[in-house]
């Protein structure tokens, strides 16, 4: 299961798996169901809205903000784009269902109460039920006859759910949200300019000055609507741009520390050790090679 599926939950109430800024290889499916909660993609900060549809490739640094004050219903599909792809290349000659993650990186689709929503419902229950048997069935198992209906289900389901996604990605958009305050659109400005510019040297005085801006009122700014430090955001994007070249690309942990802004190797080692309990030569022997895959 660990190679296909790694998570698959239909309207979890108020357990949080990750509160922080995260990113993994998977692609996932995330449907809003009930409450108050931001969600940050990359540079985007969206107000979430009952059946609102999440659809991103999860290398993107992501994190949901959900309130404490009202319950926090979602459902979440995540799998591996590696596992399903080649059914939609060779089997169906459909790669373009994989676009909404690829092309686009993330899709926000503002549903309401659109005619598809309840199929999404279904096939993401179906889907959740059969990651359900497969689990209990065990890995170990998976070549039984049992294991393998079970995950010819789940794939035809996803099939399903992807099929729906790609047309609804096609003319469903939310850019840029249109009512946020000043405060969240300065704080726009600042994860943009540090998504552009976290290789670089940097110190929040530095940052500051490149925007302009008082260090202390960004400080400040940045907090409040990202509940993450200025300096913590840009380790994140370090810690994010360092796992994809570990997994993706050929370079040494000399290059790619360097490349993504750690100020030596061997503190690149001890953060990425801290943040993710492997050092990054241990993290890469546990990843399958990616190398010219597309």
């Amino acid at each position: 299961m660990d190679n296909w599926i790694t998570d698959a939950f239909y309207k979890k109430r108020n357990e949080f798996s990750n509160s922080d800024f995260h990113s993994h290889t998977e692609f996932e499916i995330y449907r809003f169901h009930e409450g108050d909660c931001r969600y940050i993609i990359g540079n985007k900060i969206y107000y979430l809205q009952p059946g609102d549809i999440v659809v991103m490739n999860g290398l993107t640094l992501h994190r949901a903000f959900p309130s404490a004050e009202s319950p926090y219903v979602r459902s979440v599909v995540s799998f591996s784009s590696e596992w399903i792809k080649p059914s939609l290349c060779k089997d169906l000659n459909l790669p373009e269902l994989l676009e909404p993650f690829t092309k686009m990186d993330h899709v926000l689709l503002r549903m309401g109460d659109h005619e598809w929503l309840k199929t999404i419902d279904f096939l993401m229950i179906d889907i959740e039920k059969t990651k359900q048997n497969c689990d209990r069935i065990g890995h170990a198992n998976c070549g039984s006859l049992t294991y393998r209906m079970h995950e010819g289900k789940f794939k035809m389901s996803l099939i399903q759910l992807l099929m729906i996604i790609y047309d609804l990605s096609q003319s469903y958009f939310l850019s840029d949200c249109d009512d946020c305050s000043e405060k969240e659109h300065r704080a726009f400005q600042i994860k943009k300019w540090i998504d552009q510019n976290y290789a670089k040297p940097l110190s929040l005085e530095s940052i500051a000055v490149s925007l302009a801006i008082s260090r202390s009122y960004m400080a400040a700014l940045f907090k409040e609507v990202t509940d993450l430090s200025v300096m913590e955001y840009v380790m994140h994007c370090r810690l994010n741009a360092a796992r994809y070249m570990l997994e993706m690309e050929n370079k040494t942990i000399f290059d790619i520390s360097v490349n993504v802004g750690f100020e030596s190797v061997s503190h690149f080692s001890r953060y990425f050790k801290k943040k993710l309990g492997k050092t990054p030569t241990e993290y890469r022997k546990l990843i399958p090679k990616k190398l010219g895959q597309i």
